[in-house]
């Protein structure tokens, strides 16, 4: 979701039950996301405080870092989203 967007965006129920997305944060350090099968981003994590800083790999090897700030964290859901103008909202939901 993008609630700052000029016309703010979410994705459809029928989207994700299509797409199967999943974000796996491993213990080792290191996250992925998947859509649709494909993966979407990978890199490391790290926490500090109520933010996920996120070292991404890019297609060309190298890094771009930013926070995923937590905004809600219980036993089944975290929801994290980035700031600024293009700022994005994701709400996870633990299987």
């Amino acid at each position: 979701m993008k609630p700052n967007a000029v016309r703010p965006d979410s994705v459809s129920s029928s989207d994700l039950r299509i797409q199967v997305p999943f974000i796996e944060f491993s213990k080792n350090g290191k996250y992925m996301i998947v859509w649709g099968g494909s993966l979407l981003s990978h890199g490391t994590f790290s926490v500090e405080g109520r933010d996920i800083w996120i070292n991404e790999v890019l297609e060309d090897g190298s890094t771009r870092k930013f926070p995923f700030w937590v905004s809600k964290l219980t036993d089944k859901e975290i929801t994290f989203e980035t700031k600024g103008a293009d700022a994005s909202r994701v709400t996870a939901v633990k299987n």
